[in-house]
């Protein structure tokens, strides 16, 4: 008797950001110590952690904040430094509204656990993308109207250096987070990165009119890997 063919399963609808079940357990990157060898043959170790610590409370990447802010306004966006909170101000669930000082959010309290890097068609709680951001990560936020082709560059320029990113929609309505009077995004892009360390620190947001690559680069190359609780960059892989 001839076998009935099997009838194929449905297509999964697309899934929601995955949320983190358990906190990950790498440790952050341990200080770089390197050696300089003294007149008469002696040798110092000098610990060049200390001095990164001392660069990172000044704000971090913030040599490279004007030369940043100089990118973003000459294709007519915008550039924003604004003061970090300390680090680990976790929140247990998603119940509590969140009160940040910059739209798009750059630190504060957040969700105890970070999203999964990757680049989102669904929204991204921005409670929760705080949190990568205090890995040292980039978030790249995006309107609800832009373009199909600048949705495709977006995915594009993600592709090509992916470790540490985070790209979602930011919708008009973000319930549970609160931010100081903005206009929404539209169709516009934004950029934000939490650099500094656990006492302090700044917050740097960019908001593009369009997508451009020299300022998009500019601010990864500029503040990636220098959150306040730094992991390699190499670790923040896609999926992880």
């Amino acid at each position: 008797m001839a076998k009935k063919a099997r009838t194929p399963a449905p297509p999964r609808p697309v899934q929601a950001p995955k949320r983190r079940a358990e906190p990950r357990q790498r440790k952050p990157v341990a200080p770089d110590r390197s050696r300089y060898w003294l007149a008469g043959g002696l040798v110092a170790v000098v610990v060049v952690g200390a001095i990164v610590g001392i660069l990172a409370s000044r704000g971090g990447g913030g040599g490279n904040a004007a030369a940043v802010a100089k990118d973003a306004r000459a294709v007519g966006g915008t550039f924003q430094t604004v003061t970090a909170s300390r680090s680990a101000l976790h929140i247990a669930n998603f119940k509590p509204t969140v009160t940040y000082n910059s739209y798009p959010p750059t630190s504060g309290k957040h969700y105890y656990v970070p999203a999964v890097w990757g680049d989102y068609s669904q929204p991204v709680d921005p409670r929760q993308a705080v949190h990568n951001e205090e890995h040292g990560g980039i978030v790249i936020w995006y309107g609800p109207k832009i373009s199909s082709q600048t949705r495709r560059e977006i995915s594009a320029f993600y592709n090509e250096s992916p470790n540490a990113m985070l790209v979602t929609p930011l919708p008009d309505s973000t319930p549970g987070a609160k931010f100081p009077p903005h206009k929404p995004l539209g169709s516009r892009i934004a950029l934000t990165a939490w650099n500094g360390t656990s006492s302090g620190g700044h917050g740097y947001v960019m908001i593009l009119p369009r997508f451009d690559e020299k300022a998009m680069k500019a601010f990864r190359d500029a503040f990636r890997g220098k959150g306040p609780e730094p992991f390699p960059v190499s670790s923040l892989t896609p999926g992880s």
